[in-house]
């Protein structure tokens, strides 16, 4: 017996080379929608709107565990690897800024005298966007499930509400940047 999986709506605001975000969405967009609309709604709150950002953010770094097949990484062949890498990072942090600020200017508007709390979130959130997409690409392995990751994912992602992680998040992010750009030389320059 066949399991259907319901399809969403093709989004024209996803890039087609962004197929991270596209399957993310399809196989998790019925967890994930009812978590932003309740960011949105919610936002009049104090905190509780930044907690479901953190939630939403925590479900994007699903997006990221698989590598992709080395003939769709091969397709960008014209860019070097630091080329690609700070492409991927800028058109998937561009999609999560589209996508989340909604959340962010609620809550500064309802909550303006901390509007730096959810500044502070925000920002946080950015870099463990950015830690997701390098740690990726410096484990690349054509087709490969990265579950060793799981485990930073999950300590960077808590870096928001235990500030002692979150020089780990930069040291990583850092760290990974390097790592990913040799290793993706060896596909890209082949």
């Amino acid at each position: 017996m066949k399991i259907r999986v319901s399809k969403i709506p093709e989004s024209k605001f996803i890039p087609i080379t962004n197929f991270e975000w596209r399957s993310g969405l399809r196989k998790n967009f019925y967890a994930i929608l009812p978590i932003y609309l309740l960011a949105l709604s919610l936002s009049f709150f104090p905190y509780v709107s930044l907690l479901l950002l953190w939630v939403f953010s925590f479900f994007l770094s699903s997006f990221y565990m698989e590598c992709e097949p080395l003939d769709i990484l091969l397709a960008r062949s014209e860019d070097s690897a630091q080329s690609f890498i700070k492409e991927k990072l800028r058109e998937h942090l561009q999609l999560y800024i589209f996508i989340t600020f909604p959340i962010v200017l609620l809550y500064g508007i309802f909550h303006f005298g901390s509007f730096w709390i959810p500044l502070v979130v925000y920002l946080l959130s950015l870099i463990n966007i950015c830690y997701f997409i390098l740690s990726k690409y410096a484990s690349y392995e054509p087709n490969m499930i990265l579950k060793a990751n799981t485990v930073l994912h999950v300590m960077v992602s808590f870096g928001i509400f235990l500030p002692f992680l979150l020089p780990l998040s930069l040291i990583l992010c850092i760290r990974n940047y390097f790592i990913s750009i040799e290793k993706l030389k060896y596909y890209l320059d082949a």
